[in-house]
């Protein structure tokens, strides 16, 4: 089932936390003003997007671009940190409620704490891939990267033509694995 999954990698990622490798491995693929934005993530955070990295590395993948939105994927979620509760919610209404926790649009990251407690980790989870395509395009990430991050999470299946689509997909593919 799903939800015991979800809750396992969770406890895993909060305990997690990137050596000074880690750091050196993001440093040689990100910009120093992309570094900066990597750092601003939790420990954990940081940590997962090491493992998307190093998967996508360890999968033969090995463009600039997609190294660089493994890091900074997530990136977006710094506008409001979300406590281990919250991300557990996030799970749990993700699992038992799919479409409800869908709805909605994505508001700018400044509105979030005009909107009710139950419903602010929701915006996060489903906002934060557009505000983070914006932040590393502020930090100088390609136009592709910055697209890789902002389609991380969408859910509708790429034909695998284009290389944007077959990046898009090992970025998934590595992200939902970790």
């Amino acid at each position: 089932m799903e939800i015991p999954y979800r809750l396992r990698q969770l406890w895993q990622a909060l305990a997690a936390a990137p050596d000074r490798r880690g750091i050196d491995e993001a440093t040689a693929w990100l910009t120093p003003a992309q570094i900066t934005l990597f750092l601003r993530q939790p420990a954990f955070e940081q940590a997962h997007s090491l493992k998307v990295m190093r998967r996508l590395l360890a999968n033969g993948e090995h463009h600039p671009d997609l190294l660089a939105a493994a890091l900074l994927h997530d990136v977006g979620k710094t506008y409001y940190a979300l406590r281990l509760w919250e991300r557990a919610y996030i799970v749990l209404v993700g699992v038992l409620f799919p479409n409800w926790a869908q709805r909605g649009g994505a508001r700018a990251p400044e509105a979030l704490g005009k909107l009710p407690f139950w419903r602010r980790p929701l915006e996060v989870a489903r906002g934060h891939p557009e505000w983070g395509a914006e932040m590393a395009r502020q930090a100088g990430v390609s136009s592709l990267a910055a697209w890789l991050i902002q389609n991380h999470q969408n859910q509708e299946a790429a034909p695998l033509v284009t290389l944007n689509e077959r990046l898009l997909a090992a970025l998934r593919r590595a992200d939902g694995n970790n």
